[in-house]
């Protein structure tokens, strides 16, 4: 009963409570009142104007405030009120969770920010009792209440310093500061303010001081005597001593927060897994380059971006845990390819961007192939060596853009032009894709027109060079934009890797081809149909079990399909390429090796995968009569192919004599211009029924007398 006694004799603490909502005015008012051991005196103030009028009446100790109010919002509030208010105490209590908001409110002269709901009683309380602790020191020493500010002087737990206000000489000190800095009394009193500095604050400090304007708190660094630096706080303010003008400083170690901050700030701009600069870092990082140099036309630097290929597949196959340590794994090579004064950051998944700085064209272009050398080189992790590769797209400044969106985009569109063409790395120019608003304009509009059914497919007929009758078409896609015209097959299938499209593409592809076989066949036109397939559609489970589904439908009118797929397609996984194309095979479905003899040959993947037929590059075909070499590649490809037991088909075929060699060489189909452009499935359906004459050769419907 004796401490209930003593704390109901305690005068309560006077807290002006600056909260819009009643509910939680209510709910603090409480929790102040109930919950703490110490009493309080809660004031209410539910505007900015109705705060204003509470301080102006006077007799308030501390300052709980929320930062959104109906008539002010978030550092405006604050500041509006420590300029009411400068010499009381505010507690930030706001259901703003904002770290750049905390930080500055702190810098300003803040005591503490809380999030509500986050805050007990208990903290609460005490967060209060240590803000108003200062404030009865700080009173008791501008009231000059010799007895008082004894007490509090020497029991406070913070430093507290006096000191002349002309020469900044130590006139007193506290116990605590003694105890803080590791000085006698007899030390501390010669020596000043200034001294406690290390010599990167000196100069700060002194301006401070001399400008008379303290309303805000001093963060600076002090020096104790044993030669240890810690970060301080100091609250500063006027009061006579001894007849003399003085000023005392009130000291709060606040190494502990600032190492807080640190931790949070290096968060704010570092990747927590590879411990980069994260892409917010590196956008300011380039932004101040680009300042620094604007109007000085002699400095450059190259942005280079990173993509990973194939990392998707470590993670899907092996596990997230891995593909996390690759990318940890990778970091020092990263840097062992380039200086000290170049940035490294990671962008996200398995891209990162490199800044060279000051790098020529040429400088770039030597890192990328450093990197590419060192990315490849095979890591062990876990039980497992993994070997990686990387595209590399290169802008520079100011060529390529003089700001962070443009060159971003850039290095972006140089790097998948490097990942289409497989040659590593490649540096951004124009005729890689046309304006970037235009590109992504484009993509849009090319994923309505996939989920339009606004795209066609042109068919090319296939000549059985034996029987002179046509035995097949290949399925084309062609978009015939309404702004841009026509475009080409390769323009709509690089937008659609760009944005993810491929799936969806494959899709409307096989269904619209399968869809229209069937409806020749109930024509009497009974063709086989070839579709090409991307790697992407060969790994997407969706399209396999759809083609596999028509198929056993087992209608009258069945489905004769082909698939055309790439050597480097078929072998970028060969275990997952045979299991897929074996079920697609065994449902009836020909498998065709595309653009044979540009890839990666293999004679062992022609033997394990179960292939019908080689289509050999149109590049080897359109020279034939003036080549020689090129004559001899084909004629080598189709004598491999029958002894392999496939069928051989021979595109690009444009002229009579190209056409008359293939037919010396024994090869099996021809497809090209020569025989007839891509028409759509009208168009077809005429040139089919009539047998048109193409310069003496008949192209005859399959199944004609």
């Amino acid at each position: 009963m004796a401490g209930d006694r003593s704390t109901m004799e305690q005068p309560p603490l006077k807290v002006l409570l600056i909260e819009d909502n009643p509910g939680d005015a209510d709910l603090v008012r409480e929790r102040l009142t109930d919950e703490t051991s110490v009493p309080f005196h809660v004031n209410w103030a539910d505007t900015l104007e109705a705060a204003r009028e509470r301080l102006a009446q006077g007799g308030n100790e501390l300052i709980l405030l929320d930062l959104s109010l109906p008539d002010s919002q978030g550092l405006d509030t604050f500041r509006t009120i420590r300029g009411l208010a400068p010499q009381l105490p505010i507690v930030i209590l706001t259901g703003l969770d904002d770290q750049e908001l905390a930080f500055q409110t702190l810098h300003e002269g803040g005591q503490d920010f809380l999030v509500k709901g986050q805050a007990s009683p208990q903290l609460l309380e005490k967060i209060i009792r240590y803000a108003m602790e200062r404030k009865r020191a700080q009173a008791a020493l501008l009231r000059s209440e010799e007895q008082r500010y004894r007490v509090l002087f020497e029991t406070i737990p913070h430093p507290i310093c006096v000191f002349s206000k002309k020469i900044g000489a130590f006139l007193a000190v506290n116990q605590a500061a003694l105890d803080h800095y590791g000085y006698t009394k007899e030390e501390f009193l010669r020596i000043g303010i200034l001294d406690l500095n290390g010599p990167e604050s000196v100069e700060v400090t002194s301006a401070w001081l001399a400008g008379n304007d303290w309303r805000s708190p001093l963060r600076t660094r002090h020096r104790r005597k044993n030669g240890s630096d810690i970060d301080v706080e100091m609250t500063v303010g006027e009061v006579d001593f001894a007849a003399e003008p003085a000023a005392f400083a009130i000291i709060t170690d606040i190494s502990e927060r600032r190492r807080a901050e640190e931790k949070m700030e290096y968060q704010a701009s570092h990747d927590s897994l590879t411990g980069l600069a994260n892409r917010a870092a590196l956008r300011e990082h380039v932004e101040r380059m680009i300042a620094r140099r604007q109007g000085n036309r002699e400095v450059a630097f190259a942005f280079l971006m990173l993509d990973l290929d194939r990392f998707k597949e470590i993670n899907d196959t092996l596990g997230h845990c891995y593909g996390d340590s690759v990318l940890q794994r990778l970091c020092p090579r990263l840097h062992a390819c380039v200086r000290r004064t170049d940035t490294v950051a990671r962008l996200g998944g398995d891209e990162f961007s490199i800044i060279l700085d000051g790098a020529s064209a040429n400088e770039a272009l030597l890192v990328a192939e450093k990197l590419e050398s060192g990315i490849s080189a095979p890591m062990l992790v876990g039980d497992h060596s993994l070997s990686v590769r990387a595209s590399i797209g290169i802008a520079l400044y100011p060529a390529h853009g003089q700001d962070w969106d443009t060159l971003l985009q850039h290095a972006d569109i140089a790097m998948y032009a490097a990942k289409r063409a497989r040659c590593g790395h490649a540096v951004y120019s124009d005729d890689q894709s046309s304006d970037p608003a235009d590109q992504l304009e484009l993509t849009s509009e090319l994923r309505l027109a996939i989920e339009g059914n606004e795209l066609e497919l042109h068919y090319q007929p296939k000549l059985d060079i034996e029987t002179r009758k046509v035995c097949g078409v290949e399925a084309l896609i062609r978009w015939h934009h309404p702004r841009k015209g026509p475009l080409s097959a390769s323009r709509i299938i690089a937008l659609a890797e760009n944005a993810g499209l491929i799936k969806p593409l494959g899709h409307w592809v096989f269904a619209t081809a399968a869809s229209q076989t069937v409806d020749w066949s109930r024509m009497g036109i009974d063709l086989e149909v070839a579709i090409n397939l991307t790697p992407q559609n060969l790994q997407d489970p969706e399209f396999v079990e759809s083609v596999i589904e028509r198929i056993g439908q087992g209608n009258s009118h069945r489905l004769r399909l082909l698939v055309e797929i790439t050597e480097s397609a078929m072998i970028s996984d060969p275990e997952q390429s045979t299991l897929i194309l074996d079920r697609l095979h065994d449902v009836g479905v020909k498998i065709s090796v595309d653009d044979f003899g540009t890839g990666y040959s293999s004679l062992a993947y022609l033997k394990e995968l179960p292939v019908d037929e080689l289509k050999i590059d149109q590049s080897f075909v359109h020279n034939m009569t003036d080549n020689s070499r090129d004559s001899c590649i084909v004629r080598t490809i189709i004598e491999l192919g029958h002894n392999l037991g496939l069928r051989v088909v021979a595109e690009g075929v444009e002229q009579r004599s190209v056409l008359e060699i293939l037919t010396g060489l024994g090869c099996d189909v021809a497809q090209g211009y020569y025989l007839s452009h891509p028409l759509t499935h009208q168009q077809f359906e005429q040139w089919y029924k009539s047998g048109e004459w193409t310069d003496g050769w008949a192209c005859e419907p399959a199944g004609a007398a």
